[in-house]
C-alpha cells in the first residue's frame, strides 16, 4: 500500500464517473496532482486532487498513516447565462460518491477511504484564475501496514 498507488485508483474511478441526467456525460480527465496554473483545463469535466499529509501513529509494530485527498471536479466555467452546470455538478457528485462508496479500500491500495462529512458546499465555484462551477470533496485515506521501527 502507498499513497501513489492510492492515487492511481482515484483517477481511475474518477474517469469512470459517468451521469445520464440531466444530460449524458462521463468525466473526461483526472489528475492525479495538481496541473500547472497555466494549463488550461480543456476536458471538462475534469477532477484535481490535492494531496495533504494529516499525520501517523504508530502501535505494535504497525504504522497508520493518514490522508487527505482534496477531489476538485472541475464541470464547466462560469457565465452569467449558465443555469445547467450547477445541476450537472450536483449529479456528478452523487454519483462520485456512490462509486466511491462501492470501493472502500480503493481496489486495496488503503486500507480505508471515506469521504468527510462536513464537506464543502455542493455545487461551489472553484477558481484557478477563472471562476468555475463544480464541487470539492474531501476524501480521507489511512494506510495501515507492519513497520519496524529503528
Amino acid at each position: 500500500m502507498s499513497l501513489r498507488t492510492a492515487l492511481d485508483r482515484i483517477i481511475v474511478l474518477q474517469e469512470a464517473v459517468s451521469i445520464t441526467d440531466p444530460i449524458t456525460i462521463t468525466v473526461k480527465k483526472a489528475y492525479k496532482l495538481v496541473p500547472p496554473q497555466s494549463q488550461e483545463l480543456p476536458d471538462l469535466p475534469a477532477f484535481i486532487n490535492i494531496v495533504n499529509y494529516v499525520g501517523q501513529s504508530a502501535s505494535g509494530g504497525m504504522r497508520t498513516l493518514r490522508y487527505r485527498v482534496i477531489m476538485q471536479c472541475v464541470v464547466a466555467k462560469m457565465t452569467v447565462e449558465d443555469d445547467r452546470s450547477a445541476d450537472i455538478a450536483v449529479a456528478l457528485w452523487e454519483k462520485t460518491l456512490d462509486d466511491f462508496s462501492h470501493d472502500l479500500s480503493l481496489n486495496g491500495t488503503v486500507t480505508l477511504a471515506l469521504f468527510e462529512e462536513n464537506g464543502p458546499g455542493i455545487p461551489g465555484v472553484l477558481d484557478r484564475g477563472d471562476h468555475y462551477i463544480g464541487f470539492e470533496a474531501v476524501l480521507n485515506i489511512r494506510i495501515t501496514e507492519a513497520f519496524t521501527f529503528a
